[in-house]
């Protein structure tokens, strides 16, 4: 699992999520090897503070997407320019776990709420 994190004005964290959904979740999901994108969000303090988990095959696909310096933070900005005026600062590195183990049960798309988006697999709503 790779964890990425990036802080935003309180403002401007509605218009960041639907940013990260739509070029974001398309380019990780298209990633050779790429299993699967989660975002979180937790409003605090008159921030928005993203964590955006990916989850690989194997450190080799993350290599394959990142090059050999996979604990740095991967800032793509012709494919994302919207970053530089979003983020309160740039991170230079993100973090990397094994994921030992899981569980997620998905509801079926017959079970949706209206907070569901057919992007999105489940969202957590605190």
């Amino acid at each position: 699992m790779r964890i990425w994190h990036g802080l935003t004005r309180e403002k401007d964290g509605d218009a960041y999520f639907r940013y990260i959904l739509e070029p974001g979740f398309k380019f990780y999901r298209n990633q050779g090897g790429n299993r699967g994108v989660y975002v979180l969000r937790q409003i605090k303090d008159g921030k928005a503070d993203f964590v955006l988990l990916s989850l690989w095959d194997s450190l080799a696909a993350i290599k394959k997407f990142t090059g050999s310096e996979v604990d740095k933070a991967l800032y793509l900005f012709p494919l994302f320019p919207q970053d530089r005026s979003f983020l309160l600062e740039m991170e230079p590195y993100v973090r990397h776990y094994e994921v030992i183990a899981g569980s997620v049960e998905q509801k079926s798309r017959e079970t949706r709420s209206a907070f569901d988006d057919q992007k999105c697999d489940f969202f957590l709503i605190i």
